[in-house]
């Protein structure tokens, strides 16, 4: 009976962008209420199936306060708690071989440039959750950023920068809890290793700490990403190949995933990978 989840993975047709039609294998979406830890291990941790847990956020202090009431991201609230703490953001429209230009601000001045886009497009595209929707609205920007100097017209370059893999929980206030971690997830030996190894350098020398910090670092593994409409990520692994979650606090984020089995298509005839 437990095997049964596994049975609803049907093929489905999805539509990625506005041309391309491919074959699909749906994720199973399951409540937290129902889904016991057991069952999460022997029917997904165990075989490395994806699956979506709904309800696994409620009473979240960042779902009451990261969240508008028609569900998109507040990000006044991040910035009254964290606003000078400095951050580096990337530039997606520049992506190659996995990353764009990187620049380093505050998050105050990240969130202002952020206002500063949504209002320089009346208001739209905060929530847009199709992928041809996140094209459409880019294209416009680059025809309205055209401008007129001698005659001669030339597209104004425009970024769009995305904050990922931003350590928040190392820089927030100790008693600001933004999240709990749910059942399935609370045997985590990376992150406790990390920080075993952190309290460690912690009671070293210095002199120790300098000859130690340049090896392995001892930075933790819990990330937010923060970005408007049409952010991006190029098709990766995650780190160490190790098992990932992620909650979707607000807006809407969409994700393609490759079967291990599949891995091999990525490279060409001289094993040459063909994406990051």
């Amino acid at each position: 009976d437990n095997l049964e989840p596994l049975k609803r993975l049907a093929p489905q047709h999805t539509k990625v962008g506005p041309s391309y039609t491919g074959s699909f294998r749906s994720v199973d979406v399951r409540h937290a209420k129902e889904l016991t830890y057991e069952e999460f291990v022997h029917c997904y941790m165990e075989p490395n199936r994806p699956v979506l847990i709904q309800g696994a956020m409620e009473g979240w202090r960042a779902r009451k306060e990261w969240v508008h009431e028609d569900g998109s991201p507040n990000i006044s609230a991040l910035e009254h708690v964290v606003g000078d703490t400095m951050v580096c953001v990337t530039d997606t429209r520049q992506q190659q071989d996995g990353c764009g230009e990187v620049k380093e601000m505050s998050l105050a001045e990240y969130l202002a440039w952020w206002r500063a886009r949504h209002e320089s497009q009346g208001g739209r595209g905060q929530e847009h959750s199709q992928q041809q929707q996140q094209q459409q609205q880019q294209q416009e920007e680059e025809k309205q950023s055209l401008t007129s100097q001698g005659g001669c017209k030339r597209a104004e370059y425009r970024p769009h920068y995305y904050l990922k893999d931003w350590h928040f929980c190392s820089v927030a206030p100790p008693e600001y809890r933004a999240y709990e971690v749910p059942c399935y997830f609370r045997s985590d030996w990376l992150n406790a290793y990390y920080d075993a190894l952190g309290e460690a350098q912690k009671q070293k020398t210095q002199e120790q700490e300098a000859s130690t910090s340049r090896g392995t670092s001892t930075a933790d593994y819990r990330f937010v990403y923060l970005g408007p409409a049409g952010s991006w990520t190029p098709l990766h692994s995650d780190v160490l190949r190790s098992y990932s979650w992620s909650a979707n606090v607000a807006g809407v984020k969409r994700w393609l995933l490759l079967e291990p089995e599949h891995t091999f298509l990525l490279y060409d005839r001289h094993y040459m990978r063909l994406a990051p």
